[in-house]
């Protein structure tokens, strides 16, 4: 096509500003005329579909996959009918004689100066890889969601259904994956080899055999594949010549079994290689993305997680007796969240875990149940589930008795019908986290225990020093050699590889009692206790291994008397020096250095379990150093963690209380300043509870050129005894109470008790002389009425000695039984008297405490209101109000009787206060009410206007909050 040719022009004008398409590196351009055939295209399009020569003049619908030439003309058309306008379509093009690239263009259909139609032009890009990541996605999408699926279904399968299932759940995958055959291998537990036996089986109608060789496999037998085993790894293989040349028996297996491509996935329970989940081809599949074989791993884990189920169901069947123990290994927990965390799902499983009930936890955050503490690493890792990461994080998480327990958590984002979820899987790791904290204080102690052995491997690194010089000194010359080693302090012998003794120095005859002569030609071996015999031939062959290296060992020998002693040795392999030619043992005699040891150890335990069992801490401060040391008890004592290398001489003032912390300076003060031994009584602040203890404190100052140095003591929670010491003062202080009460009770009660048997006994006297009728009538209504006076005063007796020693008995109340009772009872004081009682009592009033003592309040509270009436009133009246309030009932007497004053209205409830001498009484009445309001653990309290009357307000709680209250304040 000419450069000056009507559609040429008519492309450069459609280009317009942008005509730098036409040299475009990234897009693709072509023009065909109104028959449809190529008459133009950019370099680009050359470079990308071949030589131009190839297609021009050549119909642009041959270059285009068949199923797209329908949706192209169509394209075309429309162009024609709306020249101008730029139209977009997604085309196959055919790259090579076989290969089709998927790109996207814009068609436009090419007018003249006269919008005469003259061609059409379009102008493309690749878009393979966008395609090919969209396909990712949505196919890592699928398995996600078939995963989920999967889960779901075998999370609560029955054992009769597991195998179905399984197999079910295996043909999803291999055909998802386009393999012809799934198998899952189950590792054999038997022994530590990897072996395993074919237990699930999945395959494609049709397809190829694997014959009775596939139903085991031993993995030893292939090293390429056995290293990935070993690291619980998934792998691929697409076509058996892409095999790398180390792993030929899975390249001849393969061959043999007809199998082009195999996918691997490792089953893991807990960590741990369970077996392996393989899909098989006998044609060549296509490798799979990164992406997807990470996804595939949780396959692995749910088959893991199946079969360990299995096993533990399989076990349950074998007896009822094994329940329990199966039961408690069954600790996994599978959760569905919102996104925000909330639980949709919970497994039954929960309820063994967390103590809570599915429905309990259904609805509620897990930040609710998790450590404070941890809510920020919660948060974080909410976050990175979000944004697709699959995480495994360890938590404290708390149970329903309120106690935190660490938990291994395993979540992952999924997708299912367009709806996002989180899945995750929780399982205890409680006991592992406390053994991992015993580990680490003991990794701790280990460490400075290393720290001294280094010490002292570096004192005997010295000495060997020097025997290695003298070793060396001694190769050059016999005469040299012996010179040296006959007036060493150490013992030497020289072995043969046999272990033959060819030379002893003098001064062996110190160490075994054996002199050079009776022990050259015998067998070292002979004079070894016989429990360190193979301790000390391993360290003969280390020596014989690694020649001129020196082997040390501790061991004990039997010398000539029969006495076994210990030995530190140094042995150096000189066989290939000709001038020795033999094993060189230095030893010499540390019986006593390993009795002083174990001597040591002895003591240290017997101080521990002395400490311990006297509930005793120890502290020990290095004054020049400011540092202070607590041991394990008192730790706990002062409720901190016991850390190794920490300086607890902050914490200590912190924990003393501070009206104490002055006290205890100047006790120490005194101490370091005047030698005096340090003994005081303190009171400290726990840390962790923030309790107040009582500690006793003994301490023992050591002075160097007359300064403190050090300042070592114990101490001693004398918690028990203090508290034991306040309940005895309480106990004084009532018994003094009782007996103050019991002289005053002795005193007015001789005094009430005499006042009405004087006036009976006087009226008697008159009576005896008197034939007047009226008066004697009379004098016979006074001594009545002081009979009655007499009888009450001796009932409040009564009432007052039974309230303080008969035992609370609780029983139904039945108010209204109660109240007739007493008022039948103060019959004597009505009858003269025109008083109304008015009653407001709740219908359906159920209430349990002490009849008995309920009686007592009313009769003294009813017959206070009826004695005390007021006469000047129109009519007195008496309200008792009983009504349910706060797990018990609230008691009212309201009368508007003559009142009580303010001023000795704090004194009523005293034993013997009367308010009046108008009227008799004993006093004891509201002494007796309150008393008894107080046993039954409740409260009273009164109004009362002068004139106006008084109002008696109780609150008497039922018995079950009663025994409740006591409790707690015991």
């Amino acid at each position: 096509m000419s450069g000056g040719s009507p559609l040429r022009k008519a492309v450069i004008q459609a280009c317009g500003s942008s005509s730098h398409i036409l040299s475009s590196q990234a897009n693709y351009l072509f023009q065909i005329d109104l028959q449809g055939n190529i008459v133009f295209v950019n370099t680009t399009y050359e470079h990308k579909f071949g030589d131009k020569e190839e297609y021009i003049g050549q119909p642009l619908l041959k270059t285009i996959h068949p199923d797209d030439i329908d949706n192209c003309e169509q394209i075309i058309l429309r162009c024609i009918q709306n020249p101008g306008e730029p139209l977009p379509i997604e085309l196959r093009k055919l790259q090579n004689s076989s290969t089709y690239s998927t790109t996207h263009w814009e068609f436009m259909g090419l007018v003249d100066e006269q919008r005469n139609l003259i061609g059409m032009q379009g102008i493309g890009h690749d878009i393979n890889g966008k395609k090919e990541v969209t396909q990712q996605l949505e196919q890592a999408n699928r398995l996600n969601q078939k995963l989920l699926t999967i889960s779901m279904q075998l999370m609560d399968v029955t054992s009769d259904a597991l195998y179905p299932t399984m197999n079910e759940a295996l043909g999803v995958i291999t055909r998802f994956l386009g393999f012809q055959r799934g198998l899952v291998y189950v590792r054999d537990k038997k022994g530590e080899q990897l072996r395993g036996h074919l237990s699930y089986e999945y395959s494609s109608s049709g397809v190829f055999t694997l014959g009775n060789q596939a139903s085991q496999l031993s993995l030893e037998n292939f090293p390429w594949w056995t290293k990935r085993a070993l690291r619980k790894e998934s792998f691929e293989i697409s076509g058996i010549r892409n095999l790398p040349g180390e792993a030929y028996r899975e390249r001849w297996l393969l061959s043999m079994l007809n199998l082009e491509s195999v996918l691997a996935i490792p089953v893991i329970y807990q960590q741990e290689l369970t077996g392996y989940a393989l899909f098989v081809s006998s044609v060549q599949i296509k490798p799979k993305t990164k992406s997807l074989l990470e996804t595939l791993k949780m396959l692995g884990v749910i088959f893991g997680n199946t079969l360990h189920r299995t096993h533990l169901n399989q076990a349950l069947s074998d007896g009822r007796s094994q329940h329990k123990l199966l039961a408690d290994n069954v600790v996994d927990m599978v959760c569905k969240h919102d996104l925000d965390g909330t639980y949709n799902y919970v497994s039954p499983s929960c309820e063994s875990l967390t103590g809570f009930k599915p429905s309990e936890l259904l609805g509620t955050s897990p930040f609710t149940w998790i450590h404070p503490e941890d809510h920020p690493k919660a948060f974080e890792h909410l976050e990175r589930v979000l944004s697709g990461e699959c995480i495994r994080y360890d938590y404290r998480k708390r149970r329903k008795d309120n106690q935190y327990h660490w938990v291994e958590v395993t979540a992952q984002l999924v997708q299912e019908n367009n709806r996002k979820e989180i899945v995750t899987s929780v399982r205890s790791i409680h006991q592992q986290k406390l053994t991992e904290q015993t580990n680490a204080k003991l990794l701790s102690k280990s460490q400075k225990l290393n720290e001294e052995l280094q010490e002292s491997q570096q004192k005997l690194e010295t000495t060997l020093a020097r025997t290695q010089k003298l070793n060396e000194l001694l190769l050059k010359s016999e005469k040299k050699f012996r010179s040296l080693t006959e007036k060493s302090f150490d013992a030497i012998m020289v072995y043969n590889a046999q272990g033959m003794i060819t030379y002893a120095s003098p001064s062996v005859v110190g160490v075994t009692g054996y002199t050079a002569e009776e022990l050259i030609g015998t067998d070292a071996r002979d004079y070894i206790f016989p429990e360190d015999l193979s301790l000390v031939e391993e360290t003969m062959h280390n020596a014989i291994a690694n020649p001129r290296e020196r082997s040390n060992s501790l061991s004990r020998i039997v010398r000539k008397n029969g006495e076994v002693i210990w030995v530190e040795s140094i042995m150096t392999n000189l066989l290939m020096d000709e001038s020795i030619q033999g094993l060189v043992s230095n030893f010499r005699d540390v019986t006593k250095q390993q009795k002083s040891e174990q001597a040591i150890n002895e003591y240290s335990e017997r101080l521990a379990i002395a400490t311990e069992s006297a509930n005793i801490g120890i502290w020990d401060w290095m004054i020049p150093q400011n540092r202070i040391v607590w041991d394990e008890r008192t730790c706990q004592m002062f409720g901190v963690d016991a850390k190794d290398d920490v300086n607890y001489k902050e914490a200590w003032k912190d924990i003393i209380h501070p009206n104490d912390r002055d006290r205890v300076k100047e006790a120490i003060d005194a101490a370091l300043r005047n030698s005096q031994r340090y003994d005081l009584e303190y009171r400290v602040i726990r840390q962790d509870t923030h309790e107040i203890r009582y500690i006793k404190s003994y301490a023992k100052v050591t002075f160097s050129d007359s300064e403190p140095v050090r300042m070592t003591g114990v101490n001693l929670d004398i918690t028990p005894l203090k508290n034991t010491e306040e309940q005895l003062r309480k106990n004084v202080i009532a018994l003094e109470k009782s007996n103050a009460e019991l002289d005053q009770f002795v005193y007015s009660t001789s005094h009430n008790l005499r006042a009405p048997l004087a006036s009976v006994l006087g009226l008697v006297s008159l009576l005896e002389g008197n034939s007047d009728t009226d008066e004697r009538e009379q004098y016979l209504r006074l001594v009545e009425s002081s009979i009655y006076q007499l009888d009450a005063t001796i009932q409040e007796i009564i009432d007052y000695s039974r309230n303080s020693r008969i035992n609370i008995s609780p029983e139904p109340i039945h108010f209204q039984h109660i109240i007739a009772s007493v008022l039948d009872g103060l019959y004597f004081l009505r009858n003269t008297i025109d008083i109304e009682i008015k009653l407001d009592i709740a219908g359906s009033l159920t209430f349990f405490s002490d009849a008995s003592r309920i009686r007592m309040i009313l009769n003294n509270l009813l017959s206070n209101a009826i004695r005390y009436f007021n006469p000047y009133v129109k009519q007195p009246y008496v309200m008792i109000s009983i009504q349910p309030y706060l797990q018990g009932v609230q008691l009212i007497v309201e009368d508007n009787g003559i009142g009580i004053p303010e001023e000795i209205q704090n004194k009523v409830f005293d034993m013997f206060f009367r308010a009046t001498t108008h009227t008799n009484g004993s006093g004891l009445g509201l002494y007796i009410v309150r008393e008894a309001t107080r046993l039954l653990a409740g409260e009273v309290s009164l109004t009362s206007r002068k004139g106006r009357g008084t109002t008696f307000t109780l609150y008497l709680p039922s018995e079950k909050k009663r025994k409740k209250e006591l409790l707690s304040s015991k």
